[in-house]
């Protein structure tokens, strides 16, 4: 069955925080993310070449990057480079999440579609509260939430929120990663 995915990322003001990645040596979260997604979308190409990919990054507001699309696209990779600038200090998983499930509501009948959350930071912007409801309707819709909490800096996700956001889709798998090959590993078996 064919897959649709929109990937939100987080891009606040702690994705500055160095960890291991590049090469072996310490690069800003946000750029051990950047590696992760070209690695997945090139995995797709090869090996899912007529599943979608969308992407919403998220700080202070969420900001759609690109709807869902081929991973073909050579779009996909400038609008990752330009979209995923940490410039946000606040970590608003409220309105990305309400977003990627109004992107996929109601539309790709026939696909399997998938929300995949990332976030290094605890929602304390918008709404917090409203995560959980968010979750509950996707789960009406046949939308699926996994969650990756990604760490190993100075600050520390909600795992119990990325958890529990996870378990309330059918399916959905929490991922903790500290990493990049951890994150890589848990893209592709999400």
């Amino acid at each position: 069955m064919r897959s649709v995915t929109v990937l939100l990322v987080d891009r606040s003001g702690s994705m500055k925080e160095e960890i291991m990645g590049l090469d072996g040596r310490k690069a800003p979260k946000i750029e051990v993310v950047k590696e992760a997604l070209r690695i997945l979308i090139a995995y797709k190409v090869r090996f899912f070449p007529h599943d979608l990919v969308g992407a919403i990054a998220f700080g202070n507001h969420a900001e759609v990057l690109f709807e869902p699309t081929f991973p073909a696209d050579p779009q996909i990779w400038r609008r990752l480079d330009e979209g995923l600038k940490v410039d946000r200090d606040r970590t608003n998983m409220t309105e990305a999440l309400s977003k990627a499930v109004e992107m996929l509501k109601g539309r790709y009948r026939q696909c399997r579609k998938d929300i995949v959350l990332l976030s290094d930071g605890c929602a304390n912007e918008g709404d917090p509260e409203l995560l959980i409801p968010i979750a509950m309707f996707a789960a009406t819709e046949r939308i699926t939430i996994h969650t990756v909490g990604f760490g190993g800096g100075l600050t520390e996700f909600d795992e119990n929120l990325l958890r529990r956001l996870a378990e309330l889709t059918r399916g959905g798998k929490y991922q903790r990663c500290r990493n990049l090959a951890g994150l890589v590993w848990a893209l592709r078996n999400i």
